[in-house]
């Protein structure tokens, strides 16, 4: 029985894993494609979610980069223009159609009650010039506190 068990475990790791690796090859080609509107529109790029953030990006590989400027509640560590701060906050700070927009796994972390507000507030700044990554499948479900699993 404890085989078939541990044999579950490294199957589902395995699962999440590959699910890891299609996530970032899309951050990277999200991310590749923000770029270069940025510089074919000659609009600078805004990066919404720390580079050096998360599982993924810290310890295996990143998957993009800062932009010209980048935003997280807990910063952008190594970036060289960044605003740390509540994501509504900033983006009430920028003028409209002011930049692309980049913004990888972080709407899903946002409190439900002003995701709204925070998606006219990205359209509004990237005047529609907005590429985004979303976590898509994952083994926890994100709608659960992270607490509840004893992490």
């Amino acid at each position: 029985m404890i085989v078939y068990f541990v044999l579950f475990i490294l199957i589902l790791l395995a699962i999440d894993i590959y699910i890891s690796i299609l996530r970032n090859r899309k951050r990277i080609r999200v991310f590749k494609e923000a770029t270069l509107q940025s510089k074919k529109i000659n609009k600078p790029l805004l990066v919404i979610g720390s580079p050096n953030s998360g599982f993924w990006n810290k310890n295996i590989m990143t998957g993009y980069g800062c932009g010209d400027l980048c935003t997280d509640l807990i910063g952008c560590d190594n970036c060289p223009h960044s605003i740390k701060g509540d994501l509504l906050d900033v983006l009430t700070t920028l003028k409209t159609n002011e930049y692309v927009i980049f913004e990888s796994c972080v709407l899903e972390f946002i409190d439900k009650k002003r995701i709204n507000e925070i998606k006219k507030q990205i359209q509004r700044v990237s005047g529609g010039d907005y590429y985004q990554v979303r976590i898509g499948s994952h083994i926890f479900p994100l709608e659960q506190p992270i607490s509840q699993f004893g992490l």
